[in-house]
Protein backbone atom coordinates (compact mmCIF):
# COMPACT_ATOMS: atom_id res chain seq x y z
CA UNK A 1 0.00 0.00 0.00
CA UNK A 2 1.81 3.39 -1.03
CA UNK A 3 -0.17 6.43 -0.26
CA UNK A 4 0.52 10.43 -1.26
CA UNK A 5 -0.79 12.73 1.58
CA UNK A 6 -1.61 16.29 -0.32
CA UNK A 7 -1.63 18.92 2.33
CA UNK A 8 -1.01 23.12 1.44
CA UNK A 9 1.33 23.71 3.78
CA UNK A 10 3.07 22.52 7.73
CA UNK A 11 1.90 25.90 9.41
CA UNK A 12 0.98 25.60 13.11
CA UNK A 13 -2.78 24.53 13.44
CA UNK A 14 -5.24 21.49 14.00
CA UNK A 15 -5.20 20.07 10.94
CA UNK A 16 -1.82 19.92 10.23
CA UNK A 17 -1.17 18.49 13.29
CA UNK A 18 -3.57 15.65 12.60
CA UNK A 19 -1.76 14.87 9.42
CA UNK A 20 1.65 14.79 11.03
CA UNK A 21 -0.45 12.41 13.70
CA UNK A 22 -1.31 10.29 11.24
CA UNK A 23 1.72 10.28 9.13
CA UNK A 24 3.40 8.94 12.11
CA UNK A 25 1.25 6.59 13.04
CA UNK A 26 0.84 5.12 9.90
CA UNK A 27 4.60 5.09 9.59
CA UNK A 28 4.69 2.81 12.19
CA UNK A 29 2.29 0.44 10.57
CA UNK A 30 4.20 -0.26 8.12
CA UNK A 31 2.58 2.00 5.79
CA UNK A 32 4.15 3.57 2.57
CA UNK A 33 3.24 7.36 2.99
CA UNK A 34 4.83 10.63 1.31
CA UNK A 35 3.64 13.94 1.52
CA UNK A 36 3.04 16.65 -1.30
CA UNK A 37 2.85 20.22 0.70
CA UNK A 38 2.07 22.76 -1.71
CA UNK A 39 4.02 25.98 -0.26
CA UNK A 40 7.28 25.47 2.00
CA UNK A 41 7.27 27.01 5.29
CA UNK A 42 10.10 26.01 7.40
CA UNK A 43 8.06 25.10 10.47
CA UNK A 44 8.65 22.66 13.19
CA UNK A 45 6.09 20.93 12.40
CA UNK A 46 7.32 20.61 9.00
CA UNK A 47 10.75 19.09 9.29
CA UNK A 48 9.40 16.54 12.05
CA UNK A 49 7.74 15.04 8.61
CA UNK A 50 10.57 15.52 6.94
CA UNK A 51 12.03 13.27 9.08
CA UNK A 52 9.37 10.86 8.80
CA UNK A 53 8.77 11.00 5.14
CA UNK A 54 9.78 11.97 1.63
CA UNK A 55 8.34 15.31 1.10
CA UNK A 56 7.54 16.61 -2.50
CA UNK A 57 7.41 20.86 -2.40
CA UNK A 58 5.47 22.61 -5.65
CA UNK A 59 6.47 25.98 -4.37
CA UNK A 60 3.56 27.50 -6.04
CA UNK A 61 0.71 29.50 -4.97
CA UNK A 62 -1.78 27.04 -3.82
CA UNK A 63 -4.71 28.81 -5.39
CA UNK A 64 -2.98 28.25 -8.75
CA UNK A 65 -4.94 26.21 -11.08
CA UNK A 66 -1.65 25.04 -12.29
CA UNK A 67 -1.40 23.31 -9.71
CA UNK A 68 -3.94 20.55 -11.20
CA UNK A 69 -1.37 19.92 -14.11
CA UNK A 70 1.76 19.42 -11.83
CA UNK A 71 -0.40 17.41 -9.54
CA UNK A 72 -0.85 14.49 -12.85
CA UNK A 73 2.39 12.66 -12.27
CA UNK A 74 2.17 11.65 -8.93
CA UNK A 75 -1.15 10.31 -9.27
CA UNK A 76 0.60 7.42 -11.28
CA UNK A 77 2.60 6.49 -8.58
CA UNK A 78 0.32 5.73 -5.80
CA UNK A 79 -2.72 3.57 -4.98
CA UNK A 80 -4.52 6.44 -2.93
CA UNK A 81 -4.62 10.61 -2.43
CA UNK A 82 -5.56 11.58 1.05
CA UNK A 83 -5.46 15.39 0.11
CA UNK A 84 -6.26 17.63 3.64
CA UNK A 85 -7.84 21.08 3.09
CA UNK A 86 -9.21 23.65 0.72
CA UNK A 87 -8.09 24.50 -2.67
CA UNK A 88 -5.97 21.34 -2.20
CA UNK A 89 -8.62 18.47 -2.60
CA UNK A 90 -9.82 20.34 -5.72
CA UNK A 91 -6.44 20.48 -7.42
CA UNK A 92 -6.64 17.01 -7.07
CA UNK A 93 -9.76 16.30 -8.52
CA UNK A 94 -9.54 18.21 -10.91
CA UNK A 95 -6.02 16.53 -11.71
CA UNK A 96 -7.84 12.78 -11.91
CA UNK A 97 -10.45 13.98 -14.21
CA UNK A 98 -8.40 15.55 -16.99
CA UNK A 99 -5.79 12.80 -16.34
CA UNK A 100 -8.91 10.33 -16.58
CA UNK A 101 -6.62 8.60 -13.61
CA UNK A 102 -8.61 5.58 -11.65
CA UNK A 103 -6.96 6.59 -8.82
CA UNK A 104 -8.61 6.66 -5.48
CA UNK A 105 -9.21 10.07 -3.46
CA UNK A 106 -9.72 10.45 -0.05
CA UNK A 107 -10.60 14.19 0.85
CA UNK A 108 -10.61 15.05 5.22
CA UNK A 109 -13.10 17.79 5.76
CA UNK A 110 -11.48 19.57 8.86
CA UNK A 111 -14.25 22.51 9.59
CA UNK A 112 -17.82 22.99 10.25
CA UNK A 113 -17.78 26.34 8.08
CA UNK A 114 -16.52 27.26 4.50
CA UNK A 115 -16.84 30.73 2.82
CA UNK A 116 -17.68 28.82 -0.30
CA UNK A 117 -21.29 27.45 1.00
CA UNK A 118 -22.81 31.08 0.68
CA UNK A 119 -22.51 30.98 -2.77
CA UNK A 120 -24.33 28.89 -5.16
CA UNK A 121 -21.62 29.05 -8.02
CA UNK A 122 -19.51 27.76 -5.76
CA UNK A 123 -21.86 24.97 -3.72
CA UNK A 124 -21.75 23.92 -7.96
CA UNK A 125 -18.46 23.36 -8.07
CA UNK A 126 -17.84 21.91 -4.51
CA UNK A 127 -20.99 18.74 -5.92
CA UNK A 128 -18.73 18.20 -9.39
CA UNK A 129 -15.46 18.08 -7.44
CA UNK A 130 -16.82 15.50 -5.00
CA UNK A 131 -17.50 13.49 -8.02
CA UNK A 132 -14.12 12.55 -8.55
CA UNK A 133 -13.75 12.01 -4.32
CA UNK A 134 -14.39 8.16 -3.65
CA UNK A 135 -14.86 9.28 -0.04
CA UNK A 136 -15.09 11.89 2.64
CA UNK A 137 -14.05 12.12 6.29
CA UNK A 138 -15.81 14.48 8.56
CA UNK A 139 -13.97 14.85 12.02
CA UNK A 140 -16.77 15.05 13.69
CA UNK A 141 -20.84 14.36 13.72
CA UNK A 142 -21.07 18.40 13.34
CA UNK A 143 -18.46 18.36 10.51
CA UNK A 144 -20.40 15.64 8.87
CA UNK A 145 -23.59 18.05 9.28
CA UNK A 146 -22.07 21.01 8.04
CA UNK A 147 -21.10 18.83 4.51
CA UNK A 148 -24.59 17.19 4.44
CA UNK A 149 -26.10 20.94 3.74
CA UNK A 150 -24.30 21.40 0.89
CA UNK A 151 -23.71 18.00 -0.71
CA UNK A 152 -26.64 16.22 0.00
CA UNK A 153 -25.97 13.96 -3.13
CA UNK A 154 -22.23 13.19 -1.66
CA UNK A 155 -23.93 11.66 1.70
CA UNK A 156 -22.65 8.05 1.20
CA UNK A 157 -19.56 8.87 0.57
CA UNK A 158 -19.31 11.08 3.88
CA UNK A 159 -18.04 9.01 6.85
CA UNK A 160 -17.15 10.18 10.69
CA UNK A 161 -13.47 9.70 12.09
CA UNK A 162 -13.42 12.05 15.16
CA UNK A 163 -9.83 13.09 15.33
CA UNK A 164 -7.69 11.83 18.36
CA UNK A 165 -4.48 12.27 20.80
CA UNK A 166 -1.83 10.28 21.26
CA UNK A 167 -2.29 9.75 25.68
CA UNK A 168 1.68 8.94 25.75
CA UNK A 169 2.19 12.56 24.99
CA UNK A 170 -0.52 14.12 27.01
CA UNK A 171 -1.50 12.86 30.19
CA UNK A 172 -1.83 14.68 33.74
CA UNK A 173 1.57 15.17 35.03
CA UNK A 174 1.05 15.12 39.20
CA UNK A 175 4.37 16.45 40.08
CA UNK A 176 3.58 19.39 37.61
CA UNK A 177 3.39 22.98 39.43
CA UNK A 178 1.28 25.26 37.92
CA UNK A 179 3.29 28.49 36.34
CA UNK A 180 0.73 29.03 34.07
CA UNK A 181 -2.85 30.58 34.99
CA UNK A 182 -4.78 30.37 31.21
CA UNK A 183 -3.46 29.47 28.38
CA UNK A 184 -5.09 29.09 24.66
CA UNK A 185 -3.11 26.97 21.94
CA UNK A 186 -3.75 28.04 18.70
CA UNK A 187 -3.18 30.43 15.34
CA UNK A 188 -3.76 33.79 15.71
CA UNK A 189 -6.32 34.31 13.13
CA UNK A 190 -10.16 35.91 12.89
CA UNK A 191 -11.24 32.21 13.29
CA UNK A 192 -9.47 31.72 16.71
CA UNK A 193 -10.54 34.95 18.09
CA UNK A 194 -8.08 35.78 20.71
CA UNK A 195 -9.32 38.98 20.90
CA UNK A 196 -12.70 37.94 23.33
CA UNK A 197 -10.16 36.17 25.35
CA UNK A 198 -7.89 39.24 26.24
CA UNK A 199 -10.89 41.69 26.35
CA UNK A 200 -11.78 38.67 29.18
CA UNK A 201 -8.98 39.69 30.79
CA UNK A 202 -10.41 43.17 31.77
CA UNK A 203 -12.99 41.77 33.81
CA UNK A 204 -11.00 39.05 36.00
CA UNK A 205 -8.67 39.70 38.86
CA UNK A 206 -5.33 41.31 38.67
CA UNK A 207 -3.29 38.13 39.73
CA UNK A 208 -4.97 35.85 36.99
CA UNK A 209 -2.53 36.13 33.88
CA UNK A 210 -2.97 34.70 30.44
CA UNK A 211 -0.31 32.91 27.86
CA UNK A 212 -1.17 32.52 24.51
CA UNK A 213 0.44 30.08 22.38
CA UNK A 214 1.05 30.17 18.45
CA UNK A 215 1.42 32.88 15.23
CA UNK A 216 -0.46 34.50 12.33
CA UNK A 217 -1.83 37.30 10.58
CA UNK A 218 -3.48 38.28 13.51
CA UNK A 219 -1.39 38.31 16.39
CA UNK A 220 0.10 42.08 15.81
CA UNK A 221 -3.16 43.36 16.02
CA UNK A 222 -3.88 41.06 19.64
CA UNK A 223 -0.67 42.43 21.10
CA UNK A 224 -2.00 46.44 19.91
CA UNK A 225 -4.98 45.45 21.80
CA UNK A 226 -3.51 44.26 24.96
CA UNK A 227 -1.30 47.49 25.06
CA UNK A 228 -4.30 49.59 24.63
CA UNK A 229 -6.49 47.51 27.72
CA UNK A 230 -3.05 47.83 29.65
CA UNK A 231 -2.54 43.79 29.96
CA UNK A 232 0.83 43.63 28.79
CA UNK A 233 2.06 42.63 31.61
CA UNK A 234 -0.41 39.98 32.22
CA UNK A 235 -0.57 38.22 28.94
CA UNK A 236 2.48 36.36 27.48
CA UNK A 237 2.94 36.14 24.00
CA UNK A 238 4.92 32.82 23.17
CA UNK A 239 4.71 32.37 19.39
CA UNK A 240 5.30 28.91 18.00
CA UNK A 241 6.13 26.36 20.82
CA UNK A 242 6.81 22.38 20.10
CA UNK A 243 6.36 21.45 24.04
CA UNK A 244 2.83 22.12 23.92
CA UNK A 245 2.30 19.11 26.52
CA UNK A 246 4.38 20.35 28.76
CA UNK A 247 2.86 23.84 28.50
CA UNK A 248 -0.37 22.49 29.18
CA UNK A 249 0.31 20.30 32.16
CA UNK A 250 1.74 23.70 34.08
CA UNK A 251 -1.31 25.54 33.09
CA UNK A 252 -4.70 25.88 35.44
CA UNK A 253 -7.38 26.21 32.68
CA UNK A 254 -6.98 25.42 28.98
CA UNK A 255 -8.84 28.39 26.69
CA UNK A 256 -10.40 28.15 23.66
CA UNK A 257 -12.13 31.32 22.29
CA UNK A 258 -13.21 30.26 18.58
CA UNK A 259 -15.61 31.29 16.07
CA UNK A 260 -15.15 27.89 13.73
CA UNK A 261 -14.22 24.79 14.37
CA UNK A 262 -14.11 21.00 13.26
CA UNK A 263 -13.16 19.19 15.97
CA UNK A 264 -10.62 21.30 17.96
CA UNK A 265 -7.25 18.83 18.72
CA UNK A 266 -5.99 21.53 21.77
CA UNK A 267 -9.95 20.96 23.22
CA UNK A 268 -8.43 17.52 23.70
CA UNK A 269 -5.12 17.67 24.88
CA UNK A 270 -6.13 19.74 27.27
CA UNK A 271 -8.43 17.73 28.48
CA UNK A 272 -6.11 14.36 28.26
CA UNK A 273 -3.72 16.46 30.77
CA UNK A 274 -7.13 16.74 33.15
CA UNK A 275 -7.60 20.30 32.82
CA UNK A 276 -10.86 22.11 32.73
CA UNK A 277 -11.91 23.76 29.32
CA UNK A 278 -13.82 26.83 28.76
CA UNK A 279 -14.32 26.85 25.20
CA UNK A 280 -17.38 28.57 22.63
CA UNK A 281 -20.16 27.19 22.42
CA UNK A 282 -19.95 26.37 18.57
CA UNK A 283 -20.58 23.12 16.44
CA UNK A 284 -17.65 21.01 16.66
CA UNK A 285 -17.08 21.86 20.44
CA UNK A 286 -20.36 21.08 21.77
CA UNK A 287 -19.73 17.08 20.62
CA UNK A 288 -16.89 16.93 22.68
CA UNK A 289 -17.43 19.88 25.46
CA UNK A 290 -20.92 19.88 26.41
CA UNK A 291 -21.50 18.24 29.95
CA UNK A 292 -17.94 17.80 30.47
CA UNK A 293 -16.00 20.92 30.05
CA UNK A 294 -17.60 24.96 30.21
CA UNK A 295 -18.59 26.86 26.92
CA UNK A 296 -19.64 30.92 26.52
CA UNK A 297 -21.41 32.22 23.41
CA UNK A 298 -19.27 32.73 21.42
CA UNK A 299 -17.37 36.68 21.03
CA UNK A 300 -18.81 37.12 24.71
CA UNK A 301 -15.93 37.95 26.83
CA UNK A 302 -18.32 38.77 30.03
CA UNK A 303 -19.56 34.96 30.06
CA UNK A 304 -16.18 34.23 29.32
CA UNK A 305 -14.64 35.75 32.59
CA UNK A 306 -17.43 34.30 34.48
CA UNK A 307 -16.77 30.77 33.67
CA UNK A 308 -13.12 31.36 34.47
CA UNK A 309 -14.03 32.53 38.06
CA UNK A 310 -16.63 29.69 38.35
CA UNK A 311 -13.54 27.17 38.22
CA UNK A 312 -11.17 29.74 40.66
CA UNK A 313 -13.35 30.08 43.50
CA UNK A 314 -14.64 26.55 43.63
CA UNK A 315 -12.05 24.25 44.30
CA UNK A 316 -14.30 20.83 44.36
CA UNK A 317 -16.54 22.48 41.15
CA UNK A 318 -12.64 22.61 39.18
CA UNK A 319 -11.83 19.16 40.27
CA UNK A 320 -15.05 17.51 39.09
CA UNK A 321 -14.61 19.30 35.62
CA UNK A 322 -10.91 18.71 35.21
CA UNK A 323 -12.13 14.93 36.34
CA UNK A 324 -14.59 15.06 33.55
CA UNK A 325 -13.04 16.28 30.62
CA UNK A 326 -9.93 13.38 31.50
CA UNK A 327 -12.40 11.06 31.01
CA UNK A 328 -14.08 12.42 28.13
CA UNK A 329 -10.60 12.80 26.53
CA UNK A 330 -9.96 9.00 26.61
CA UNK A 331 -13.00 8.32 23.98
CA UNK A 332 -10.72 9.96 21.47
CA UNK A 333 -7.63 7.85 20.98
CA UNK A 334 -4.72 8.62 18.16
CA UNK A 335 -4.35 4.93 17.80
CA UNK A 336 -8.25 4.21 16.80
CA UNK A 337 -7.86 7.19 14.58
CA UNK A 338 -5.29 5.88 12.48
CA UNK A 339 -6.78 1.86 12.67
CA UNK A 340 -10.13 3.93 11.18
CA UNK A 341 -8.30 5.34 8.18
CA UNK A 342 -6.05 1.90 7.81
CA UNK A 343 -9.15 -0.25 7.92
CA UNK A 344 -10.81 2.81 5.21
CA UNK A 345 -7.31 2.63 2.59
CA UNK A 346 -7.90 -1.20 2.62
CA UNK A 347 -11.40 -1.27 1.82
CA UNK A 348 -10.93 1.34 -1.19
CA UNK A 349 -7.77 0.18 -2.68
Amino acid sequence: MKILYIINNFNFGGAETVVFNLIEGLKKKNINVEVLVFEKTNTSLEMKVEKLCKIYYMNINIYNPINSLKIIPFLKKYDLVHVHLFPSFYWVAIAKKISFSKIKIVYTEHSTFNRRSKYSIFKKTDYLICKEIKKIIAVSNDVKISLLRTLKSSKNKIIVIPNGIDFKKFYPKNDSKLQIDLIQVSRFTYQKDQKTLIKAMTLLPDYIRLTLVGDGETKRDCEKLASELNLIDRITFLGYRDDINELINISRILILSTNIEGLPITLLEGMACMKPVVSSNIDGVREIVGNYGLMFEKGNEVELSEQILKLYKNQDFYSEISRKCYLRAQEFSLDRMIENHINLYKELI
